[in-house]
């Protein structure tokens, strides 16, 4: 039996659960695992289980689930941890609607023209185990349409527990059960969970708090308007929109508010002066929205990995000829993918957020960073982590400046600088240290013809 197992996010990773579900479905046969999610990766890097789960792809979940679906594989799982059961299971929802799409290639909220979940692989998600409302999911509705009408769907079977030793095959719903009975998990249907979160009567509920906002704005062209609504928001957490923190919650209910495509408001919220001009033109159904922190856990025990790692060494990104160069990387946004840099000497890092979360990645990649903050920091990890070799610059203004003249005057416009090894150095050490100093008086240069002062924090 080919199972497909898809991680989500550090939760379930840091809990220890992910690890447990996994050598639990290594009874049932070959178990494959991808990630979804950058926080994700640093918590499989801490848990030492880089060789088990693959990180090496940046993937949203229904991108796994979809390379699953082509891999044919029998059965494919879905592990979350969100930070409450309405959370966990909308999120799972869309996860699976995304999916659904990339392999129907059919807008089904849209139509009629095909069953709800129409697939024939077998899609579970396990959410919150270990908690009172944990729950575990079997999402393909026509599939369980057919358990109900007797028709068993039945896929590949391996000893688990009780189930009969002299059987080949297993039932979806026997499965389910077994599954939920060794985690102790409440079985939920989502058709449940579409009409409590996603029903006609819940959607004329947000299109009336929508309704209400464009009378208060005194806007009379609906049709540039676009909304969504978020759910499981607690009161004073981070609204990250595509890895930007573009504002905060004041409200157990939140909805995103956008004109011609450009994110205008949050109803429940308040927004930074600058999130538009951030995220730039949106699809607010298509952009990934969390709010809260990226990673939630305040145990966490980072690990530095070794220089000879098969994560460090290979992969798309690693050039076969670094020992022939030094490379300085450049970040300056939080959603970009910080592990393609992960062959870098150095990275420079722009802003306060993202400063915050290339540093917490790149000290378990042994890589210092030269960060350039204003102090308004967001806490969007609980507890960061930054190598002792990094050097963080405050500076009272002109940080947007900074950024376009550092991008265009030291990288050329480029994600990364590649300087050289000269054939006859004698002391590598001291040509990469010499080399790294250099560019640093360089970044202290850009920086000195914005700020008359600046602050040198480590």
């Amino acid at each position: 039996m080919e199972i497909g197992v898809v991680v989500h996010g550090s939760g379930i990773v840091d809990s220890g659960w992910a690890l447990e579900i996994i050598n639990l479905l290594s009874k049932l046969g070959n178990v494959h695992c991808r990630l979804g999610g950058t926080m994700g990766r640093t918590a499989v890097i801490d848990a030492g289980l880089e060789d088990l789960i693959d990180i090496s792809l940046k993937l949203l979940p229904s991108e796994s689930l979809d390379l699953f679906n082509r891999g044919n594989m029998d059965v494919i799982f879905l592990l979350n941890y969100g930070k409450s059961a309405e959370t966990g299971q909308t999120f799972g929802f869309k996860a699976f609607n995304h999916y659904f799409k990339k392999i129907s290639n059919e807008d089904f909220l849209a139509t009629n023209h095909k069953p709800l979940y129409d697939s024939k692989i077998p899609v579970i998600q396990i959410e919150r185990p270990g908690e009172e409302d944990g729950s575990i999911i079997s999402w393909n509705v026509s599939l369980n349409r057919k358990m109900d009408d007797g028709e068993r769907v039945t896929i590949p079977s391996n000893e688990l527990y009780d189930l009969e030793d002299d059987s080949d095959l297993m039932t979806l719903d026997h499965l389910v059960e077994q599954l939920s009975r060794i985690l102790n998990l409440d079985i939920v249907n989502p058709i449940d969970i579409k009409s409590k979160y996603f029903s006609d009567n819940v959607n004329l509920r947000n299109q009336g708090l929508f309704e209400q906002f464009l009378e208060d704005y005194g806007e009379e062209d609906k049709d540039t308007f676009s909304f969504r609504k978020i759910n499981g928001v607690n009161i004073g957490e981070n609204i990250f929109i595509n890895g930007h923190v573009v504002g905060t919650t004041n409200s157990n209910d939140l909805i995103l508010v956008a004109k011609d495509k450009f994110l205008i408001d949050v109803i429940g919220g308040t927004l930074k002066d600058n999130a538009s001009e951030k995220l730039g033109k949106i699809n607010l159904d298509a952009v990934v929205v969390k709010t809260g922190l990226l990673r939630e856990s305040d145990k966490v025990k980072p690990r530095v990995l070794s220089k000879d790692s098969k994560f460090l060494n290979e992969g798309e990104y690693i050039s076969s000829n670094k020992d022939y160069y030094l490379k300085i990387g450049f970040v300056n946004y939080v959603a970009f993918d910080i592990y393609r840099l992960k062959d870098c000497d150095l990275v420079i890092t722009i802003g306060d957020d993202t400063t915050l979360v290339a540093s917490d990645i790149l000290y378990r990649l042994d890589i210092p960073i030269f960060g350039i903050i204003e102090g308004n920091l967001d806490k969007v990890v609980k507890k960061p982590f930054v190598s002792e070799k990094s050097t963080i610059v405050e500076v009272p203004y002109g940080l947007d400046v900074l950024n376009d003249n550092i991008y265009k005057n030291l990288f050329y416009e480029n994600i990364s600088l590649t300087i050289p090894f000269e054939s006859d150095v004698d002391d590598m050490g001291e040509f990469i240290n010499n080399n790294l100093n250099r560019f640093k008086e360089n970044l202290f240069e850009e920086i000195r013809n914005v700020c008359s002062t600046f602050n040198v924090k480590k």
